[in-house]
């Protein structure tokens, strides 16, 4: 990168948000499950499908965050500890012109409002994709705000999902709709009325 004149920022994550609890949780268990599926692998001698569970069971320590720190630095990185969640951070410092773009390939960085996400930037074979925040909305016709409640119904980290709602039917109500509690409203209604076989669940702890 420094080759190619481009001067990386790493931002690292900070506490997580209380309503991002249940999903660390999730991901905690999915860890814990390839450990002991590593485990057994190991011991029936299928060394491959041990292999494929270690890379799903790492965990990342404070020494190791610790370590990558001072080693970015020894390398003329500038390092970043985010409050919070790091692509909230990283989106921000693109909206104050700190940065030009966001190299992720979590779409949590276009709903957290940067002008500009690269994906695909670790890969060694897939093209980089420069994704224009602007160029986004006016193609789908929405608002920012909008945009962040379409993420949401498409199911995000931080609320359980809708069932029955894919993207597809989630952009459809949206744009006729303008917002989640109109969303709401109509699912309310159409459940009520029985317009559909399968009718779409809201969940109780649904808290956008």
């Amino acid at each position: 990168m420094f080759e190619c004149g481009i001067k990386p920022i790493w931002v690292f994550d900070g506490k997580p948000p209380k309503s991002k609890q249940k999903e660390l949780q999730r991901r905690k268990e999915i860890k814990e499950n390839a450990e002991e599926e590593k485990k057994e692998a190991e011991e029936k001698g299928d060394m491959e499908k041990a292999k494929s569970m270690a890379g799903r069971s790492v965990r990342i320590t404070p020494e190791m965050i610790k370590d990558a720190k001072l080693l970015l630095t020894y390398m003329g990185c500038a390092v970043v500890q985010a409050p919070g969640e790091a692509e909230a951070q990283c989106a921000e410092m693109v909206k104050q012109g700190l940065a030009y773009a966001v190299a992720s390939d979590d779409m949590d960085v276009l709903a957290h409002g940067a002008h500009y996400q690269i994906r695909g930037f670790n890969a060694r074979k897939d093209p980089i994709v420069l994704i224009d925040q602007k160029m986004v909305l006016d193609n789908l016709n929405m608002t920012h705000t909008e945009f962040v409640d379409l993420c949401i119904l498409c199911g995000c980290d931080y609320t359980n999902t809708i069932t029955g709602m894919g993207p597809v039917t989630a952009y459809r109500y949206l744009t006729e709709c303008k917002n989640i509690e109109g969303v709401l409203r109509r699912i309310k209604n159409e459940n009520c009325m029985g317009k559909k076989k399968k009718p779409m669940i809201v969940p109780d702890d649904f808290n956008f």
